[in-house]
């Protein structure tokens, strides 16, 4: 369990400052912010105080990780960015225990470092635009994985945030996969996903193709692409032999379904 709020050790000096442009919920601080933490990590630690892993293998914060609607997405950056990178031993025993993460983020967090995750949700926060999955980094022990974009307020005037390639997707036993509404471009990177079972790629409008998806169609049973209105084409799907489901609603351009008949 994390130590009190009582207890918990200050946070001074640099870290301090760059703790509360997270906090400030301010989009041009958070990147300030995000590209000083390895200048202040030793300072920042003291924040593992406030963190530990439930028995079901989730990571649960205190209080110095609580936000609001504004900034929720920076602390949870921040918590993700200190539990990946610090070498402490509190850090270590945070990773080595952790098996699911769920979370609204701002930045793609590094999950290389976590020996024992299975499942993966990510909320990308609103107006966040994310290149590719390349900060991931290898995770060779995750089965789920699921990307979704942050809900936006009605009226808000803010933009749902953008997650345009699968590029840099390294694991290899991954059995189902979500990216839903998050405007990719491209699924590169999905390839190597050799095992992949369940595919769901809803509400992409700027998706015009999926052929990467041939090289992993012999495994997939379900595949959903419902509201991809851009894609153009199922002949990537011709050999999966295995397919028991697949969602094709509202995408106009597909008028033939020929090229994926067993």
């Amino acid at each position: 369990m994390p130590s009190s709020s009582a207890r918990a050790r200050p946070l001074n000096g640099e870290a301090s400052k760059v703790y509360k442009l997270f906090k400030s919920g301010d989009d041009a601080n958070f990147m300030v912010a995000m590209s000083l933490i390895d200048t202040v990590l030793d300072g920042l630690e003291v924040l593992l105080d406030d963190l530990h892993v439930a028995d079901d293998g989730q990571i649960k914060s205190g209080k110095r990780f609580e936000g609001n609607d504004k900034n929720q997405h920076h602390l949870n950056a921040l918590l993700m960015a200190l539990v990946s990178a610090s070498p402490s031993e509190q850090a270590q025993h945070l990773r080595e225990k952790t098996k699911i993460i769920k979370i609204t983020t701002a930045a793609i967090p590094a999950l290389s470092a976590f020996p024992n995750l299975q499942e993966v949700t990510l909320y990308i926060g609103v107006e966040s635009v994310v290149e590719n999955l390349e900060a991931l980094g290898s995770t060779p022990s995750l089965k789920s994985l699921s990307l979704f974009a942050q809900a936006v307020t009605f009226n808000s005037g803010k933009k749902s945030a953008q997650l345009k390639s699968l590029k840099g997707l390294d694991a290899p036993n991954l059995i189902h996969l979500t990216a839903t509404g998050v405007k990719l471009r491209d699924i590169n990177g999905i390839e190597g996903c050799s095992k992949l079972e369940d595919l769901t790629l809803q509400r992409n409008q700027n998706l015009a193709s999926i052929d990467p998806v041939s090289k992993i169609a012999p495994s997939l049973v379900s595949v959903n692409l419902a509201g991809s209105s851009d894609i153009e084409s199922l002949n990537p799907l011709q050999k999966a032999n295995l397919l028991e489901f697949l969602s094709i609603s509202f995408l106009e351009k597909i008028t033939d379904l020929s090229e994926i008949k067993n």
